[in-house]
């Protein structure tokens, strides 16, 4: 997803112009290429065209998508330290994340990570909000909801990164199976956990 990049600098570049055409177009072209990452996944597996290498892929492009949209947010037009300190420490463990993926893990994003994009793109959302809608960013107290997502955000990368350690997968994943189950119930809406110990 090389899109998120050029299209997050069109949104600065509508909010310092002033053109509202500009930014809602931006915004409308990043949610299309966030449905289509979505979509890209659940397309390659219906026509049986998945692989470990797509989906490893499939996790790095994420990466590309939606890391430089939190350094372009948090950092321009006006910075906000806290934010862009956070997204490092988001950055940090993606990229080593990224790097050992598949190694002794699956190549595919797991739940944790799955969840951890998903906190990030709402957190996109919201930080697109100050730059449109000072006011409501003001009146709803935006900052405090999002340096919480962020930091939820920050927590899921690093259990991401961990869980695709030699040392996770070895060890820790064995022992979750032996005494920790995770069973779906029969409608395979919820999950059931249950425990050896």
């Amino acid at each position: 997803m090389w899109g998120g990049t050029p299209t997050i600098l069109v949104f600065l570049y509508g909010v310092y112009i002033g053109s509202d055409l500009i930014v809602y177009l931006s915004i409308w072209v990043y949610v299309f290429l966030a449905i289509t990452d979505v979509l890209d996944g659940v397309v390659a597996r219906a026509y049986g065209l998945s692989s470990p290498q797509g989906a490893r892929l499939d996790a790095g492009a994420d990466k590309w998508f939606d890391l430089p949209t939190l350094f372009f947010l948090s950092a321009i037009p006006t910075p906000e330290p806290i934010y862009l300190i956070i997204a490092i420490g988001i950055a940090v463990p993606d990229i080593i994340g990224q790097s050992i993926r598949g190694r002794s893990s699956p190549p595919e994003a797991g739940i944790v990570g799955k969840t951890k994009t998903t906190v990030k793109f709402i957190v996109i959302y919201l930080m697109s909000l100050t730059h449109r809608y000072p006011e409501i960013y003001e009146i709803l107290k935006l900052e405090i909801v999002i340096v919480a997502l962020l930091l939820s955000a920050l927590i899921l990368a690093w259990m991401s990164m961990g869980m695709k350690t030699k040392w996770y997968n070895e060890y820790a994943r064995k022992y979750i199976k032996e005494y920790l189950i995770w069973e779906a119930d029969p409608q395979g809406s919820v999950f059931i956990f249950t425990s050896k110990i």
